[in-house]
C-alpha cells in the first residue's frame, strides 16, 4: 500500500505524547510503553485520583510486574472508562503481552475518543500488523500521516511493515523521511540499516556515531544506535569496529543474563518430563477437524523463519509465524492444574483433563484470531517460536498428533548470529557470549532428552545442509509433514507474507551461503563461545 512520502507541515495535535517509534514486533510497544507516560501531558483535570492511579500502574509495570501493571490499569478504567490516555496506556501493554485482540479492542475505543491521534494510531496500527491484518495497519498510518505528517514515530513503524512484507524500497523510504524529520532518531537509524545491504559507509554516520554516545539516550535508544552502527560496518567488511558496536549495544540489556538460572530451569523440564510420568498425564483428544501443528522451533537465528517460509508457500499450509502461546500458558500454569499456585515445570504432574484440552482449544483459538485471511482448508499450521523446544512435553499432551521441525545450526555460527540481533529484552541470554554458549549447550541436552522419549515425531534439519543441498531437504521435510511435494517450495523468497522476524531480509533473497562461516570473521573475539560449544576441541 504505497504512500508519497512528502514533507508537508504537520498540524497541531490535541493528544500530546510524543512517543518514539519502534524496530520490531515487539520492540515497536516495548519502546511506546516506555516513554509514553514521561513525554504525557495531563488530559483530565480530575488530575490527582486517576495520576495517582496511573502512576502505580505505570510504576509496577516499569518495574517488570506486567500483571499487576495490567490489573491497576483495568480498576482506572473501570472508574475513568473514557480517559484516553489511560486506553492508551493499557492498550500499549496489552501490545507488549502480546494480547493483540485485547489490544485491539482498547484502542479502538481510544480512537473514537480522541480520533486521528498519531500516537493513538500507531498504537492501533501495530496491533493490527501483529495480527497479521497489513492493510487495517496501512490505513491506520496514513490516517496517522495525514494528521501529523511531520510525525517520525509514524514513518518508523510504517517502514517496518514495508520490511517486513518485502518492500524494502518503500521501507528505506520510510525511514529516510524519519530521519530527515528527527535526524538523531535511533530507532530511525536502526531500521534503515536493516533495509538494505551497504556496500560502503554511508554518509552522516559520525552523526549517527555521536548519536550514540550521547549521555541523552535511553539504554533501548543508544542500543538501537549501535546495532545500526554495527550492522553497516559489517555489511562493508570493517568486523572490527562491527564488533566493538555490537557488544557495546548489548550491554545496553538493562536485564542481565543468568546462565545458573537458565540451566537449572531446563534440567528440572527434563526431570518433570520423564518416561514415568510422561503416561500418567493427561492427553488432549486429537478427533477433531483442527489442522496438524508444525512446531518448528530450535535455537533463536538457527534457520527456523527459513523452514517456515519452505513450509508456508505449500498449498496445505497455513503460517503463524512465532505465537508466543506456551509462554503465555506456563506463566499462568496454576488454572490447568489442581495447585493454586502451580508453576510449570513443577506442576505438570497436576495438569488436569479439563486444563490440558483448554490448552489445545485456546491455541487454535488465539491462532484463527490472529489474521483475517486464513486459509479455512489448510490442512496443517505452523508456530515457529524457537523456545518452544522448552515445551515439547507439554505439546505432545496437547497435541498428540502434532509434528516437531528442530532446526539445528553451526553452533559458532548459531551464537555469533544470535550476539548480532537486537532481540527484545525478554530473552538475557542473547547479550553475552559465554551465555549464549552455555544456552545451546543446554538446548542440545534437552533435545537429546525429547528424542530419547519418542513422544513426538521430530525432524531435524541442520541449516548447511538445507543450504547446500536445498531440494533434498525441502522433499524431505514436505515428506515428513506427510503432504504432497509442492515446487513452489523451491521458491520461498517470492513468497509475499508478512515475516516479523529478524530474517525478514534473509527469507526474501533466493538461497545462499554466505551465513555458513561468517564466524570466522569475528573468530579472535569468540575464544570464550567457541570453548563453551566445543569443549573437547583444542
Amino acid at each position: 500500500m504505497k504512500r508519497k512520502i512528502n514533507k508537508k507541515k504537520s498540524s497541531q495535535t490535541k493528544f500530546n505524547m510524543s512517543l518514539q517509534p519502534g524496530v520490531s514486533s515487539t520492540k515497536t510497544s516495548s519502546i511506546l510503553l516506555a516513554h509514553a507516560t514521561r513525554q504525557a501531558s495531563p488530559v483530565d483535570t480530575q488530575a490527582d485520583d486517576l495520576s495517582k492511579r496511573l502512576l502505580f500502574a505505570n510504576g509496577a509495570r516499569d518495574q517488570g510486574h506486567l500483571d499487576i501493571a495490567e490489573n491497576a490499569y483495568l480498576d482506572t478504567l473501570k472508574k475513568y472508562p473514557r480517559d484516553a490516555k489511560a486506553l492508551l496506556l493499557y492498550g500499549l501493554l496489552l501490545n507488549f503481552r502480546e494480547k493483540f485482540s485485547e489490544a485491539l479492542r482498547v484502542l479502538k475505543k481510544a480512537n473514537k475518543i480522541l480520533p486521528k491521534q498519531p500516537e493513538i494510531c500507531n498504537a492501533l496500527a501495530h496491533s493490527f500488523k501483529s495480527m497479521g491484518r497489513t492493510q487495517d495497519a496501512f490505513k491506520i498510518y496514513n490516517t496517522a500521516i495525514d494528521v501529523a505528517p511531520d510525525y517520525a514515530p509514524t514513518y518508523v513503524n510504517m517502514g517496518i511493515l514495508y520490511r517486513q512484507i518485502g518492500n524494502f524500497e518503500e521501507a528505506t523510504a520510510c525511514f529516510k523521511r524519519a530521519i530527515d524529520i528527527a535526524p538523531s532518531t535511533p530507532e530511525a537509524w536502526n531500521g534503515f540499516s536493516r533495509s538494505q545491504k551497504f556496500k560502503k559507509l554511508p554518509d552522516k554516520l559520525e552523526a549517527l556515531e555521536s548519536i550514540a554516545n550521547s549521555s541523552k539516550l535511553s539504554s533501548i535508544q543508544k542500543k538501537h544506535a549501535y546495532f545500526a552502527l554495527a550492522k553497516i560496518h559489517d555489511d562493508v567488511g570493517i568486523y572490527d569496529k562491527a564488533f566493538t558496536f555490537y557488544a557495546k549495544g548489548n550491554m545496553q540489556n538493562p536485564t542481565r543474563a543468568n546462565s545458573t538460572q537458565d540451566t537449572a530451569y531446563m534440567h528440572q523440564i527434563a526431570n518433570e518430563f520423564n518416561p514415568l510420568s510422561m503416561p500418567n498425564m493427561p492427553r488432549a483428544q486429537s478427533g477433531d477437524a483442527s489442522p496438524i501443528p508444525l512446531f518448528v522451533l530450535g535455537m533463536p537465528r538457527s534457520g527456523t523463519t527459513l523452514v517456515e517460509q519452505i513450509l508456508a508457500t505449500h498449498e496445505d499450509v497455513e503460517w503463524g509465524g512465532e505465537l508466543h502461546y506456551f509462554t503465555g500458558i506456563t506463566s499462568n500454569f496454576q488454572h490447568y492444574t489442581t495447585e493454586k499456585n502451580g508453576k510449570y515445570p513443577q506442576s505438570v504432574t497436576r495438569l488436569t483433563p479439563d486444563g490440558i484440552t483448554k490448552i489445545r482449544r485456546d491455541f487454535f483459538k488465539q491462532f484463527n484470531s490472529m489474521r483475517s485471511d486464513r486459509n479455512p482448508s489448510a490442512l496443517m499450521i505452523t508456530d515457529k517460536t524457537p523456545l518452544n523446544f522448552l515445551y515439547i512435553g507439554l505439546i505432545a499432551l496437547a497435541f498428540p498428533e502434532a509434528r516437531i521441525i528442530n532446526c539445528q545450526r553451526d553452533p559458532m555460527d548459531n551464537g555469533l548470529s544470535i550476539f548480532m540481533t537486537d532481540f527484545a529484552n525478554n530473552m538475557p541470554f542473547t547479550t553475552d557470549l559465554p551465555a549464549i554458549g552455555h544456552y545451546i549447550r543446554e538446548y542440545q541436552k534437552l533435545m537429546h532428552h525429547w528424542h530419547g522419549l519418542d513422544i513426538l515425531p521430530i525432524l531435524d534439519i541442520e541449516y548447511e545442509n538445507l543450504i547446500y543441498h536445498h531440494e533434498s531437504e525441502c522433499r524431505r521435510l514436505i515428506n515428513f509433514c506427510g503432504l504432497d511435494w509442492d515446487e513452489r517450495c523451491l521458491s520461498f523468497h517470492k513468497n509475499e507474507r508478512q515475516v516479523t522476524t529478524p530474517s525478514d531480509w534473509q527469507v526474501r533473497q533466493p538461497i545462499f551461503d554466505k551465513s555458513i562461516d561468517r564466524w570466522k570473521n569475528y573468530e579472535k573475539d569468540l575464544t570464550v563461545l567457541h570453548d563453551i560449544v566445543n569443549p573437547t576441541t583444542d
